[in-house]
């Protein structure tokens, strides 16, 4: 019986493979037929696999992990979209932010915005198409505070942000990587980019509940890990 498979990532030399290791641990010996759609091109995320039996398609379904769909929503972390009250939902984040090495952040909205002058509104769905949305400059600290704000929030306790972050090589400071009360560094891995910059792969384990009170000290925190980066903008290239 024919099934059709929907490989949401198309590097087909992954896909079939983890397919076929399945059917054959559950007992299919032959190797496996696939053929594609009708007028699809061999790039299609579509392909159908000739399988034994429906009780046989149904375990596979459910061991396979590759083939479920992963949805995506595309959003400002410095103009989040979430619901205030939306607390500990995740159980990881795994990102690499725009730290400003190779090219600079931007968040939304433009001086107007910024400035409290317009409040953030809708584009009009006569005016989406083609609509090029403002931008302002993002630096890197206010990247990272926003970054372990937003993780502090929604991340289960014991949850992981795990994230990269750029330091210089000879910096001699104790300390040189961001702190938030609700986490506990575990891990770190350099990378070396340059004689001068590298960029760490940070591992940070939730530890305790987000509050007002951290949420203050964070941003407190903020603005003294600032001043650090604005001494790294005078004294080299890091852009903000």
């Amino acid at each position: 019986m024919w099934y059709l498979c929907v490989f949401f990532h198309r590097v087909l030399d992954y896909r079939k493979p983890e397919v076929e290791s399945l059917a054959y641990l559950f007992g299919v010996n032959d190797a496996l037929e696939w053929k594609l759609p009708k007028h699809h091109h061999p790039d299609s995320p579509f392909h159908f696999v000739n399988l034994p039996s429906e009780d046989i398609a149904r375990s596979i379904a459910n061991r396979i992990w590759i083939t479920n769909a992963y949805w995506f929503a595309k959003a400002d972390n410095n103009l989040p979209p979430w619901r205030p009250g939306l607390k500990e939902v995740f159980d990881a984040i795994i990102c690499d932010p725009p730290y400003g090495v190779r090219a600079s952040g931007r968040k939304s909205g433009g001086r107007k915005l910024l400035k409290g002058v317009l409040d953030p509104y809708t584009v009009p769905d006569d005016k989406r198409v083609g609509h090029i949305p403002s931008t302002a400059p993002y630096c890197l600290s206010e990247c990272v505070h926003d970054l372990l704000d937003l993780a502090g929030r929604i991340l289960v306790m014991g949850g992981r942000l795990v994230y990269f972050y750029p330091v210089l090589r000879e910096d001699s400071t104790r300390n040189p990587f961001p702190e938030h009360l609700c986490f506990k560094l575990v891990a770190s891995s350099e990378q070396i980019l340059s004689s001068r910059y590298s960029r760490v792969l940070l591992t940070m384990v939730k530890i305790g509940l987000y509050t007002e009170e951290i949420a203050e000290t964070a941003r407190r925190n903020h603005l003294e890990f600032r001043e650090n980066h604005l001494k790294w903008l005078e004294d080299g290239n890091l852009h903000s």
